[in-house]
């Protein structure tokens, strides 16, 4: 029989297949956020999915993490998915955030921030909770520093002509730029903070031009502030870190701990591969 592990956020799913020999078959996906996509969304992405659809019957567990999978709602949608389409396996589903504590700390307690598609930042007890200090407000209201925050900045800046000129014709360049698609996107798509999160590499991309780096720098002592509160953490303590804009700017979040008397542990990009440490010693 196989294992199946899952770690999802609204712009990708990475998945691993593990056969009892230990042999794996990596892929990624669409994102899956069950808080923004209906149950007949769920089943055409999992069933367009070839490698999926052939190993369904040999597969016996389940471990999927995803954004949106802290709501019990969105949780019974993904479940009546999966119990339908991997119906000879056990169905254990987990928000995103238990994947970035468990692959940043093992079993060990500790604080983890987390910037990739969204924002978050808590204390992982070493087990199975995760207590963000602040509530999570979502791509509309928060998400300070996170790629979609980073796309939604540039996007502005790009209408209103804030952008500098040489760097806004550099992003039409790239993303070849139409207001219509934008809004539309924006308005009508199944994941808008997805969309806004695929502008967030420009800044990677020109990071040298002084727009880009005070719009990141900007977004990094944002994040900083909304939800790494230094006064309720002891002199030195240590943050780990996951997700793709935390680990591009892992250097600069580093600067900005110092400054704060706060020090870098772990940086992860993709939990995956640590998450499958995790389970393998669970077995």
């Amino acid at each position: 029989m196989i294992k199946l592990l899952a770690e999802s956020g609204s712009t990708k799913t990475d998945w691993m297949l593990v056969s009892e020999q230990g042999e794996r078959n990596s892929f990624t996906t669409a994102g899956i956020n069950p808080l923004l996509l209906s149950i007949e969304e769920i089943t055409e992405l999992v069933e367009e999915q070839p490698t999926l659809v052939k190993a369904a019957t040999q597969i016996s567990q389940v471990f999927f993490y995803g954004a949106g999978c802290g709501n019990k709602d969105a949780v019974n949608r993904l479940k009546i998915v999966f119990q339908g389409f991997f119906y000879n396996a056990s169905i254990e589903i987990f928000p995103d955030t238990l994947a970035a504590a468990r692959a940043c700390c093992g079993k060990n307690p500790g604080i983890v921030g987390i910037i990739g598609t969204g924002a978050n930042a808590g204390f992982f007890d070493g087990d199975h909770q995760f207590t963000p200090f602040v509530p999570s407000l979502g791509f509309i209201l928060g998400d300070e520093g996170s790629g979609n925050w980073i796309g939604r900045k540039l996007l502005s800046d790009y209408f209103y002509g804030r952008m500098p000129v040489g760097l806004r014709e550099a992003f039409l360049e790239e993303y070849a730029i139409d207001y219509q698609e934008v809004i539309s996107r924006l308005y009508r798509s199944q994941a808008p903070n997805a969309y806004l999160a695929s502008f967030a590499p420009f800044c990677h991309h020109h990071f040298a031009h002084a727009y880009c780096t005070s719009l990141v720098m900007n977004g990094i002592n944002l994040f900083l502030n909304r939800f790494i509160d230094p006064a309720i953490l002891p002199e030195g303590s240590k943050i780990h870190f996951a997700g793709s804009v935390a680990f591009a700017f892992q250097e600069q979040i580093r600067e900005q701990l110092d400054t704060r008397k706060l020090s870098m542990g772990n940086v992860v990009s993709r939990p995956l591969e640590a998450l499958l440490s995790f389970h393998l010693d669970q077995a």
